[in-house]
This record gives structure tokens, C-alpha cells and sequence, in this order.
């Protein structure tokens, strides 16, 4: 009996706990079959999208909720674990995705503007990172970085430098910055150098800046360039100056021969004007540039020119040293200096003249204009001291001692040279071997007996059989064949 009670107490115990059960049916989250519902409270299941707790999920038709990518006819959505709708950005193994919170975490494709940066998503949803995106619809070139972000501005890419807008457009042909111009070749290379833009030759520099005014390129020389920077050609004015440049527009330097004339453009470019000092030589360009020659008369002093243009400056009392004229000097012996113009030569005919038997010694070479004051004022001193009145002392001794600025040893191109065995400086010196044999070969060397015999009317200087002037070995000639001296030839002759 008792063992029908306890059986039949246990069934009415099954059938109290179904009733509650389906008078009570569980609510929340369910897990069934392994899979997950939510049950709400009237007992429905969630199906579609349902936010639960500030959260959205998606449940299927069956109330199961689903994870990963949803595609739907909105878009693809993204569930994590959870189930939990995402927003923002999501990086999975294949790349990274944006789910647009402003269209309920759908994923984004095309452009996206963030935070001042632009990134691009193709088709699929994926951002695209690390290179060059064509997009043919819009017929435009952008290069993205490695984070997604796209490139403007300046960019140095591939080896070469380009340029993309604000929106990362990649930029070609010419580009205007903060009033620079640029170009931009082909795809969109910045161009550097020289190079050919519409059939125009063009100079770009080292940044890619279009290049306008004076301009110099290394290793090549320097240009003239238009504002369009094609280079200028032949003769031009800037600043009152004029200058050369040549057919491929490099500036001109130094000597030039064009047509007849001949013209100097000094270290700059520019044309020289007036008295110019080059290589140690004299020479006289007129208004226009153009190199004289022949004997001219210039500020009211006559000048004389040889063929190639350079000056045969003559100095005696009458004609002063050019206000010009320098020279480079080098030592020739004993600490005496001449110019480098006639040193070779003066020293060649002193080993010759050595070779033939004969000595000598330099006197005098070069002076400076305090040297030549002392000497002219000494020997004015000794006049006065024998009673002559300061303008007869000061006559007389400028013929022996020319006046500062009117002596020939201030160009550097005069020696007083004397016989070894005799030193003294006077007539005597015409009887030494020595001197005898410079009289007779000086020319060969480019010398000419300066101051000769019975031509101190002309010369205004005494008879000086020591004093030795370079004008050159083919003057010389002509100086020696004609018999004249240096006055009487250049007044003849030129």
C-alpha cells in the first residue's frame, strides 16, 4: 500500500513541475540546442534586430541569434562574439573594415572623412592601405599610406616626388604654390633640371621650382631665363649691363669675337667699358664694348694699341702712369720684383747672357710710387745742395730721376741691370762686356735699350746705357730695325 502512495505522490509531483513549467515559460537569454534566444517576458522570441540592454543583435527567422557578418539588403553588419552589433572600425585577418554608426554599423564603402583625413574602402568593404588607387570613375590617381590615410601635398614616392590635392587627387602638368610654379610630367613626376614643357626648352631647380632671372646650374655655367624659365640667348640688358650668352643660353665670360669686334665680359657676365687690367695686360673697350686698337686718344691722352688690342703704355714725363694699371710681380733675384709679364724672359736673357762669358747684376726693378717719391726727392736734395733754386733742382733731376707716376719701373716691366765688374750706374756701363752684349741681344728676349744716346730731347730721360724696358720680342725687332726709339717708333709706326 504505501509503495502505490509514494508512486503515485512522485507523479503528481512530475505533473505539478510541467504545469508551472508551461504556466511559467524561462525568460532572457535561452540556450537551446546549443544555440542562443532570447525570450522576452509575454514569452515571444527575439527575431530581426532587437536592442537589448542600450545593445543591438540580430536574430534569425527561428529566434537564434547570429554572430559575424550579416548581409543584408541594408548592408553588411558585423556582430562580435556577443552577438552584439559593432560600430566603427573593425580589423579582422583580411583587412579592416569601417561599420558607419550613422547607418546602424552598415560597412562603409568608398570615401570616408575622419578627423580632417580622407580613407577609402573598395566594394568588399576593405580600407585600402599601402599604394596606388585608381579609380576609373573618377578618373583619378591617389596614393594611400600604410595607416589608410590618403596623401596630399608633397610626397616622395617610387624615387620620384609628387604632388596630390587636398583630396589626395594626384596632381599633373602645372601646378602654382606661394607663387612658385611647377611640373608636374607624365603621371605626375615633379620635373627637375632642364627639360622640354610645350615645345619649350625649360629649367626647373633642384626643388622643381620653375626657375626665372639669372640662374646657375652646376657644372654647367649660368643662364638668363625668362619668366616662363626658357633660357635667353645672344645679346642681352639687364640693369643697364649687357651681356652674351650663347646659343644654348650659357653666360658668356672673357674674351668674345663677335662679327668684326671683339668684346671682354668680366667675371660676371657683364661687357667691359673703359681701361681694363686683364692678365696683367692694358686694353681700352669703347661705349659699346668693343675692343680699340691703334692709337687713340682717350680723355685727351694719346694711347697706343697693338693688334691684339693690348696697351703699349708708354710713361715719361709727358704721359703718367695710368690710373688703371696693376700687375702681379714676382721676385727675379736678390728680392727684386718685376711683373710676371716679362720675368721668364728677363731671367732667360740673364742665363744667356751668363752663358756667353759676361755677369751682371739687377739694379732696379719694379718700384712702388713711395720708393720712386724717395729716390726723385734725394737726388732733387742734391741739386738744391749745390745751389740751384727748387725749380731748376727739380728740372734737372727729373731727367736722371723721373717724377713719381711718370717712371717706367713703376710698371714692372723695367730693369736696371749692370756689368758685375762694374756696379756704378753711368755711361761707363756702355764699355762693359756685360752691357755690350744685352745691348746687342736684348731684343731676342723682348728688351729694348730704353733710354739711347742723343735721344734725351725725345725721351726726356739721360742717356741711360742700363735701363731696359719689355715691350715683347716682335716689337723689339721693330724697334731695333727701325733705329728709333720708343717715342719716335709708336708715333710713327701707330
Amino acid at each position: 500500500m504505501k509503495k502505490h502512495l509514494t508512486l503515485v505522490f512522485l507523479l503528481c509531483g512530475i505533473f505539478l513541475l510541467a504545469a508551472c513549467s508551461v504556466l511559467n515559460p524561462p525568460t532572457g537569454w535561452v540556450e537551446k540546442d546549443g544555440k542562443t534566444q532570447y525570450i522576452f517576458a509575454d514569452g515571444t522570441m527575439a527575431k530581426g534586430w532587437t536592442e537589448i540592454v542600450n545593445q543591438d543583435y540580430y536574430f534569425d527567422e527561428n529566434g537564434f541569434l547570429q554572430t559575424g557578418w550579416l548581409v543584408q539588403d541594408s548592408g553588411r553588419y558585423y556582430t562580435d562574439e556577443t552577438g552584439a552589433r559593432q560600430t566603427g572600425w573593425l580589423k579582422q585577418s583580411e583587412g579592416t573594415y569601417y561599420l558607419d554608426p550613422a547607418k546602424d554599423g552598415a560597412a562603409l564603402s568608398g570615401w570616408l572623412e575622419q578627423s580632417g583625413k580622407r580613407f577609402y574602402l573598395n566594394d568588399a568593404g576593405l580600407l585600402h592601405t599601402g599604394g596606388w588607387l585608381e579609380l576609373p570613375d573618377e578618373e583619378q590617381t591617389y596614393y594611400i599610406a600604410a595607416d589608410g590615410t590618403a596623401t596630399t601635398g608633397w610626397a616622395d614616392i617610387d624615387d620620384s616626388r609628387w604632388y596630390f590635392d587636398a583630396q589626395g587627387c594626384r596632381q599633373n602638368g602645372w601646378l602654382e604654390l606661394e607663387g612658385k610654379r611647377y611640373y608636374l610630367a607624365g603621371e605626375g613626376k615633379l620635373t627637375c633640371g632642364w627639360a622640354t614643357v610645350e615645345g619649350a626648352r625649360r629649367y626647373f631647380d633642384e626643388t622643381g621650382v620653375l626657375g626665372s632671372g639669372w640662374v646657375t646650374v652646376k657644372n654647367e655655367g649660368t643662364y638668363l631665363l625668362s619668366e616662363e624659365g626658357v633660357p635667353y640667348t645672344g645679346w642681352q640688358t639687364v640693369n643697364g649691363k649687357d651681356y652674351y650668352l650663347s646659343a644654348q643660353g650659357l653666360r658668356q665670360t672673357g674674351w668674345l669675337k663677335f662679327g668684326a669686334s671683339t668684346y671682354y665680359l668680366g667675371s660676371d657676365g657683364a661687357k667691359v667699358h673703359g681701361f681694363a687690367m686683364i692678365a696683367n695686360l692694358s686694353y681700352y673697350f669703347d661705349q659699346n664694348g668693343r675692343m680699340v686698337t691703334g692709337k687713340q686718344v682717350i680723355n685727351g691722352q694719346t694711347c697706343y694699341f697693338q693688334e691684339d688690342g693690348s696697351q703699349l703704355i708708354l710713361v715719361n714725363p709727358w704721359n703718367k702712369l695710368p690710373d688703371h694699371y696693376a700687375t702681379e710681380l714676382k721676385e727675379a733675384e736678390r728680392g727684386l720684383e718685376v711683373s710676371v709679364i716679362c720675368r721668364d724672359a728677363l731671367m732667360q736673357m740673364m742665363r744667356a747672357c751668363r752663358a756667353a762669358g759676361f755677369d751682371l747684376r739687377i739694379k732696379s726693378a719694379n718700384r712702388t710710387r713711395g720708393a720712386q717719391q724717395h729716390l726723385y726727392n734725394k737726388k732733387v736734395q742734391s741739386y738744391l745742395d749745390l745751389g740751384y733754386s727748387r725749380a731748376e733742382a727739380e728740372a734737372i733731376a727729373s731727367t736722371i730721376v723721373a717724377v713719381p707716376g711718370t717712371s717706367e719701373h713703376q710698371l714692372g716691366l723695367a730693369v736696371d741691370l749692370a756689368d758685375i765688374n762694374y756696379l756704378p750706374l753711368d755711361e761707363t756701363q756702355e764699355q762693359m762686356p756685360a752691357q755690350q752684349w744685352l745691348m746687342a741681344n736684348c731684343w731676342e728676349y723682348g728688351f729694348i735699350l730704353r733710354y739711347p744716346n742723343n735721344k734725351s730731347d725725345i725721351t726726356g730721360i739721360i742717356y741711360e746705357p742700363w735701363h731696359y724696358r719689355y715691350v715683347g720680342r716682335d716689337l723689339a725687332l721693330k724697334i731695333r730695325d727701325s733705329g728709333l726709339c720708343l717715342e719716335e717708333y709708336l708715333e710713327t709706326m701707330f
